[in-house]
């Protein structure tokens, strides 16, 4: 009677080359052991292979997050498309051969901001008065389109008992105006070339929506876009009294390979001072293998 031989650990094995014989990977009982990749993310976290970007907080102890404007993110206020004013870059800083990036998800909160101060207030206008619409457009490169400024933030492990490390560099973009305390260095990219690919389009906010600040981004909306979903889904809550707004949208999946890099427009047409631009706070979710 043959014996089933492999390999029981909890730890990722590395790539396997073609042709290369390797002992098969199997549970603590047995049994052979297969990792779900497409609709269930948990045995991507338990394995070490799920990553997180996110704005950080300020926090105090006993006291709930707080998120000021210096620690968020001001968008460009673009009236139309600009290709070298992403709102994040995300390097895959694997050599040729090494692990691919898939995106899960990204979700942008959108900040109050008092135009005085340039920090987060309570009121729900970002001083894009006069936008006609939140647009939003994803792009994938072969190139390394980073030049310099933006805010790294850190890519971190879903699974804080795993060892493995983000072989990924996320920068978010910032605005070169003057806005309070909030004056941050500028993301700088370099133009899209040949091998550039636009892989999502969507529209978060639009006038057709039958309302006057309809199309106007306002503070405390939330705009959200999931990869990989085949199913076209496109949903909107908004809150009457406010006109808070969040938008759903699902895309296919996004693959960013070796040495590849994604970007993350957004833009607001009728739209275009950088004096009083729109704040916001960022998540987004991969996994790298």
């Amino acid at each position: 009677m043959p014996k089933v031989y492999g390999l029981v650990t909890r730890v990722k094995a590395a790539i396997q080359q073609d042709s290369a014989q390797v002992a098969q990977r199997l549970s603590s009982r047995g049994d052979s052991y297969t990792v779900q990749l497409g609709d269930s993310h948990n045995a991507l976290s338990d394995e070490g292979s799920y990553f997180r970007a996110i704005t950080p907080s300020v926090t105090t102890t006993g006291t709930n997050p707080s998120w000021t404007a210096i620690s968020g993110h001001h968008t460009t206020t673009a009236s139309v498309f600009t290709d070298v004013n992403p709102v994040f870059i995300i390097q895959n800083t694997q050599p040729v051969g090494g692990k691919s990036l898939f995106m899960d998800y990204v979700r942008l909160n959108v900040m109050s901001l008092s135009a005085s101060t340039g920090s987060a207030s309570a009121g729900i206008t970002t001083g894009a008065s006069t936008a006609t619409g939140v647009q939003c457009a994803v792009v994938i490169d072969t190139a390394n389109r980073y030049v310099s400024g933006g805010t790294l933030l850190p890519c971190i492990n879903s699974n804080v008992n795993n060892q493995y490390q983000s072989s990924s560099t996320f920068i978010v973009g910032n605005v070169g105006a003057s806005v309070g305390a909030s004056n941050l260095v500028k993301l700088t990219v370099t133009s899209a070339g040949a091998t550039a690919r636009t892989v999502g389009r969507t529209v978060f906010r639009s006038a057709s929506a039958g309302s006057s600040t309809s199309p106007i981004p306002t503070g405390g909306d939330t705009y959200a876009m999931d990869f990989g979903d085949h199913i076209s889904s496109f949903n909107s809550f908004t809150t009457p009294t406010t006109g808070i707004k969040t938008f759903t949208s699902a895309t296919g999946p996004v693959v960013v390979g070796p040495g590849h890099c994604l970007l993350y427009y957004l833009w607001y047409p009728g739209y275009g001072a950088l004096t009083n631009p729109v704040p916001i706070e960022v998540e987004a979710g991969w996994w790298e293998r």
